[in-house]
C-alpha cells in the first residue's frame, strides 16, 4: 500500500440522490455529515491549510491570479 507523506483533503461538488450511489459512498458522507455530492477529488494540502470537515469553500476563498 502507498502511504502519501502530505496530508490529503477532499472536495465535493453538485448534488447526487442516495439511490445512484453506493453504500459505501453513502457511508462515508454520512459519517463526515456532509450532504451526498455528484463529484469527489482528492488533492494534497500543507498541513497548515487543512480546513474542518463540511467547510463551504467559495470564490472568496481564493485570491486573484491564483491557479486551482
Amino acid at each position: 500500500m502507498l502511504k502519501c507523506m502530505s496530508p490529503v483533503d477532499f472536495i465535493g461538488a453538485g448534488q447526487k440522490k442516495e439511490k445512484h450511489l453506493t453504500k459505501p459512498e453513502v457511508g462515508h458522507f454520512r459519517e463526515q455529515g456532509v450532504p451526498l455530492k455528484r463529484k469527489v477529488k482528492e488533492f494534497p494540502v500543507i498541513e497548515g491549510a487543512l480546513l474542518p470537515d463540511g467547510t463551504q469553500i467559495t470564490v472568496r476563498h481564493f485570491v486573484p491570479g491564483q491557479s486551482i
